[in-house]
């Protein structure tokens, strides 16, 4: 059987303290991270459901459990897609299909490339890290390997947090 791998990640954010945000701040956030998510797996799980396999894997984030302040739709959009994940995981698990969400922590990638430039940002977040260093993409291969794997296929609605301990160490 033909394996069918769905990873889905938008990380458009805009920062602001609450009373600023305005309608179309909040709804491009919200478009973008939950809203093409879900239209993306209904799309996806078309053919996955004929093949009665598939795995369908959201790139979600830490901010959707923990909350963080001046960004907003993307906290609340990373927590509607961690409960989208359990919700489209309840329903296609007959089908074959598991659902499961990756939570990145901290990162070095296009989306921080402001902060990382904060040499003083990046000692404190670092000091708040077990492993003391942001994470580097490669970092979360080895998990999306294994949620899209056979030695995943007991295992769905998850959410597994890649965070070099952040979230532990709060």
């Amino acid at each position: 059987m033909r394996s069918q791998f769905l990873s889905l990640e938008a990380a458009p954010q805009w920062r602001g303290f609450f009373l600023d945000w305005t309608p179309t701040d909040w709804d491009r956030l919200l478009a973008a991270n939950l809203k093409a998510c879900f239209f993306l797996a209904q799309h996806a799980a078309v053919s996955m459901r004929q093949e009665k396999h598939g795995r369908i894997i959201f790139t979600t984030s830490i901010a959707g459990v923990l909350g963080l302040g001046k960004v907003h739709a993307y906290t609340a959009s990373k927590s509607g897609l961690i409960g989208l994940t359990r919700s489209l995981a309840s329903e296609l698990g007959e089908y074959g299909i598991t659902c499961n969400g990756i939570l990145p922590g901290y990162f070095e990638t296009d989306l921080t490339a402001s902060f990382l430039q904060n040499d003083e940002y990046v000692a404190r977040l670092n000091n708040r890290v077990p492993l003391r260093r942001w994470g580097k993409p490669r970092d979360l291969a080895g998990v999306a390997i294994f949620l899209s794997s056979e030695a995943a296929s007991y295992v769905t609605g998850q959410q597994i947090v890649v965070d070099g301990g952040y979230t532990i160490s709060l």
